[in-house]
């Protein structure tokens, strides 16, 4: 062979590593997370065939949760307070979790998640318009997160969920929602003033939508005791971790507010048209530990511990193979990465 040759076949093999080079993987934190100064939490989904079967999942799920995570997230679904099944599913996993020593966050949703713009009610309760701007559901708001802090006292406190949609879509509504819970957050830091409060945007959707200088303008409506919350699913627009911006969270860190992530995840299936395999998922743990490591973020939340099989609509089939453990508790291999050396 040649030396002309030989030189050609190394130029060759040096422009691949050039090329393949961008899409490196995001390797693990090089500092312990034993070391880190943020908290980690998990929600849990315990969809089944029967109540009893719900209750078995929610049990294993926290018994998960208490093996790698400080912080179990239990979601307050204001339209169905009325649901006693619901209630007691809710109820069994605060006792649990408390049973385990974890903390508790209450993530409080008072929306109708298919567009988050109106507030949705329980079945048994009507007011004369569903407005924000309505004393009557101003007060019964209030009422309803008061009695919730009294009776479960959690650490963490979210006020709302993915209040963004309804700041882009009708101001003078959002306006008088932020008077809401500001209002409600002065009587809380009164009487429980070590709660962490937080509302969630849902940032990869917020920083597109909104002109660059207004993306969190929004948090200017609120006052000093409440945090930012990020609902933060950067797969909507990026199909490689290695894709996301080093600076992704920078508008976050430029509030000067505590990064609260109020929910994350990264499925470890490819669902459609959406992203997701067991090593992407790895490599967004990953990713999470190294933002946090970064410093600027006190909690990560993951959204669900384990796997499941959504009811209904099969548009939801996404996020069932989100979970850090599939659907009969085994690990997967980010949860290695998740908790590290937590064990430790």
């Amino acid at each position: 062979m040649s030396k002309k040759l030989i030189l050609i076949l190394i130029l060759v093999f040096l422009a691949l590593i050039a090329f393949f080079g961008d899409n490196k993987k995001v390797e693990p934190p090089s500092k312990k997370l034993a070391e880190r100064n943020y908290s980690l939490s998990f929600g849990a989904v315990p969809f089944g065939k029967s109540e009893k079967s719900m209750e078995k999942i929610l049990d294993n799920s926290v018994d998960k949760i208490s093996e790698g995570a400080d912080i179990y997230l239990a979601v307050a679904l204001w339209s169905r307070i009325d649901e006693p099944f619901a209630v007691s599913l809710f109820e069994r996993g605060i006792a649990k979790a408390r049973e385990k020593g974890l903390n508790i966050s209450l993530y409080i949703d008072v929306t109708n998640p298919d567009d988050r713009t109106t507030i949705a009610l329980p079945s048994n309760v009507a007011y004369s318009s569903l407005s924000w701007k309505d004393e009557s559901v101003r007060k019964a708001y209030a009422d309803f997160v008061l009695s919730l802090m009294e009776k479960y006292r959690p650490e963490y406190l979210g006020l709302g969920v993915e209040v963004d949609t309804l700041y882009l879509k009708n101001l003078s509504e959002f306006i008088a929602y932020a008077d809401a819970v500001n209002e409600v957050s002065k009587e809380l830091k009164e009487l429980y003033p070590d709660t962490f409060i937080y509302v969630s945007v849902q940032y990869d959707r917020l920083i597109r939508s909104a002109p660059e200088s207004e993306s969190l303008e929004l948090f200017d409506y609120f006052n000093d005791n409440i945090n930012l919350g990020l609902s933060l699913y950067p797969w909507q627009f990026y199909s490689e971790i290695s894709d996301i911006p080093e600076n992704y969270l920078e508008k976050a860190y430029n509030t000067k507010k505590p990064v609260y992530i109020a929910e994350t995840s990264w499925s470890s299936a490819s669902e459609g048209v959406l992203p997701g395999s067991l090593e992407q998922q790895k490599e967004f743990v990953n990713w999470l530990h190294n933002e946090a490591l970064k410093g600027g973020i006190n909690v990560i939340t993951w959204w669900s511990v384990n796997d499941f099989e959504s009811p209904g609509d099969p548009t939801f089939s996404f996020w069932n193979s989100q979970g850090l453990v599939d659907k009969k508790f085994n690990e997967k291999p980010a949860w290695d990465a998740w908790i590290g050396s937590y064990r430790e």
